[in-house]
């Protein structure tokens, strides 16, 4: 189908690679619960990146990357990544008759914008670069063992043809609050406009998923922009959403989906499905028929998830209620406190005033005047 030719491309006649492309393995992610992990197996697979990268860049040269284009090496650089930016993702994209590209991938799950993230960004190129450097002098000891040059290998980066891959940072968002950092570096800089010339500048391409209504996302008939669409699921409103959608339809961009994408796609909803806090049974039972293509179970089974996402809003509006009056107790007991130190005060300034009145009453009249 034409959708499946938009999902692989790695299988069409014209494409002189196909045969060198292996289907990767299906992904092991011990943690189905962290949102983290999810993502970071869908930014590391070279068919969902590929569709990502079609579907959501406006790069004119990147609008036909195929899934052998690309390959990751985020493990070159895991010494970078603290322990919240372990989802990020570096991918290494070559695109025939061209120097190679990289993307880097951010993702944000967080309820709060990070404002640094292009500072972070700006540590992965340089670190990218370096690293390119050593693979081209490698490259060229490789090559000089047969071809004797002469070059010096220990300059080649200081020659005057050599250049730098370029490097493209995307940050996908998947939080509900408008992402308000800034775009580029420079505004990350004090006095970035009197001192412009002498400030590396870069911007970022974002992703945010918000901005995406769920029609947009299924108009794509492809796994990346289901996954995005399973993965703007928050709330109970979005659940009733997602019920408007013809099971079919679904039932249809997954009809020749390999079966490690099917694994991936029912770790997202499963994600989901244990923070909302549906039982472990159900939540089973759900993404057991997913990774049988029967996706019209899950949408069967959204009206009991709203009542679950309902119940757990309620819970936590209790939770909140009930911290708030531990507070007012709190705060009446250090009022009856400071009530009771003050009425001390009183009883201590009454005897006072008593004993200083008996001794002006026995002073003589002399030394009153």
């Amino acid at each position: 189908s034409s959708k499946r030719a938009k999902t692989s491309q790695g299988s069409s006649g014209e494409n002189k690679n196909a045969q060198s492309f292996q289907v990767p393995e299906a992904p092991n992610v011990t943690n189905f619960t962290d949102r983290d992990s999810c993502s970071k197996t869908v930014f590391q697979d070279p068919v969902l990146l590929a569709q990502f990268i079609r579907d959501y860049s406006d790069i004119p040269l990147l609008k036909n990357v195929r899934p052998e284009d690309i390959q990751n090496v985020t493990n070159r650089f895991v010494h970078l990544f603290s322990e919240d930016r372990n989802s990020d993702s570096i991918n290494r994209i070559q695109i025939d008759g061209y120097t190679p590209f990289f993307v880097v991938s951010l993702i944000e799950h967080k309820t709060y914008v990070d404002y640094n993230v292009t500072m972070q960004i700006l540590r992965y190129m340089v670190y990218i670069w370096e690293d390119y450097e050593k693979e081209v002098k490698r490259l060229h000891d490789e090559w000089e063992k047969t071809h004797h040059t002469g070059k010096n290998p220990y300059r080649l980066s200081s020659q005057k043809d050599f250049t730098y891959p370029v490097i493209i940072p995307v940050v996908y968002y998947e939080g509900s609050r408008t992402w308000k950092a800034p775009l580029q570096l420079r505004e990350r800089i004090c006095m970035s406009e009197e001192f412009a010339s002498y400030i590396p500048d870069f911007s970022y391409d974002l992703v945010q998923l918000k901005d995406y209504t769920n029609e947009f996302l299924l108009s794509h008939a492809d796994e990346i922009s289901l996954i995005m669409m399973f993965n703007k699921l928050q709330n109970a409103d979005d659940i009733s959403k997602i019920q408007q959608i013809p099971p079919e339809q679904i039932n249809e961009i997954i009809s020749e989906t390999p079966e490690y994408l099917l694994d991936i796609m029912a770790q997202v909803i499963r994600a989901f499905l244990l923070h909302i806090n549906l039982p472990i049974e159900e939540t089973d039972d759900i993404v057991g028929n997913i990774k049988e293509r029967k996706m019209g179970y899950f949408f069967e089974h959204a009206e009991k998830m709203d009542i679950q996402e309902e119940r757990r809003l309620r819970k936590e509006a209790e939770e909140r209620l009930a911290a708030k009056e531990v507070v007012i107790a709190e705060q009446d007991n250090s009022i009856a406190e400071r009530d009771n130190t003050i009425a001390e005060q009183k009883d201590t300034i009454a005897e006072l005033m008593k004993k200083l009145a008996v001794y002006e009453n026995n002073q003589p009249a002399k030394g009153l005047q």
